[in-house]
């Protein structure tokens, strides 16, 4: 059965909220991936030798811790995407809060607007914004990004944003990306508006580990692939800025978690371990990977043709 498709928006948007404010999830989020932090890492630009530096030694000091990785990706592509003092920034899947708050410390944005499915999240990304002072700069909205909320629209309709943040968001509706990009149009600046995304993404069919150890475990049916990516937002008016690959920092990602769950009792995480473990030889295939993309709103003639 292919949940997404068969299924409506309103029971796919309760399956990740549910995801996401599970205590279960949330537990195994904070004590592995770190206090907030629901993304992945970037270790740094040599990311060949970092990784047989893990290989000989997993507990190697020169390596960035995972919380570290992730902050260092989230400022690595707030500067791709040209985030800066007189950006408006929508962060699509904003989660707790976390990536929001580091935007306004990294690029001292003019505003942040989060939207996220999870009720849990979005309490704590409140939390957050309160104790560090950023009130005047923040709000956050629990909704959906495939039907964006009524007070969304009604912000956007005052002043549109110049960039969408996300990541690792889009994937939990993959076949709605479509529709996703659409949105997206409509609430951004029509004459320079970005998209800044980090998201997971597959450019091969899985096999049978890959569903069992990573789509089940996500609660995922399919996935969009890279050249999804290039296709719908060309046909959606916009131009590439750029379209990297981050697996080898996906593969490594995964194999310090699996690390990190390892220091726990072994009966409070050998089945994520070994979910993990077996993520790890997916990324390796290339049925499951990472990629950043910041494109711009086109405005040449047929742009959407091109």
């Amino acid at each position: 059965t292919k949940f997404y498709v068969e299924q409506s928006n309103f029971v796919m948007s309760q399956t990740v909220a549910d995801y996401y404010n599970s205590s279960k999830t949330n537990n195994w989020y904070t004590k592995l991936w770190g206090e907030g932090n629901i993304h992945f890492g970037y270790f740094g630009d040599d990311i060949k030798s970092v990784i047989e530096t893990w290989k000989r030694n997993p507990n190697d000091a020169s390596i960035m811790s995972y919380p570290d990785a992730a902050q260092n990706s989230t400022k690595r592509l707030s500067l791709f995407g040209g985030i800066n003092a007189s950006s408006h920034v929508l962060d699509l899947g904003c989660g707790p809060g976390l990536s929001a708050n580091n935007l306004l410390a990294m690029r001292d944005c003019a505003s942040v607007t989060g939207l996220d499915l999870s009720s849990l999240h979005i309490e704590k990304a409140k939390q957050t914004a309160q104790v560090r002072g950023n009130n005047d700069r923040l709000q956050f909205f629990c909704g959906s990004f495939v039907d964006f909320p009524a007070q969304l629209l009604s912000a956007a309709s005052k002043r549109k944003f110049s960039h969408i943040w996300t990541e690792a968001a889009f994937c939990h509706c993959a076949p709605s990306l479509d529709t996703i990009i659409k949105n997206c149009k409509q609430v951004l600046d029509p004459e320079h508006g970005r998209l800044v995304i980090n998201d997971v993404i597959a450019n091969r069919k899985p096999d049978a580990d890959t569903i069992e150890y990573v789509y089940k475990r996500m609660r995922w049916d399919s996935l969009a692939s890279t050249k999804d990516y290039i296709d719908i937002l060309h046909k959606n008016g916009f131009k590439i800025l750029l379209l990297e690959d981050l697996s080898p920092h996906f593969w490594l990602s995964y194999k310090m978690l699996a690390q990190n769950a390892k220091k726990y009792p072994k009966e409070q995480f050998q089945d994520l371990i070994l979910k993990y473990e077996k993520t790890c030889e997916s990324i390796a295939r290339d049925e499951y990977g990472l990629i950043n993309v910041v494109a711009q709103i086109d405005n040449r003639k047929n742009a959407s043709k091109l």
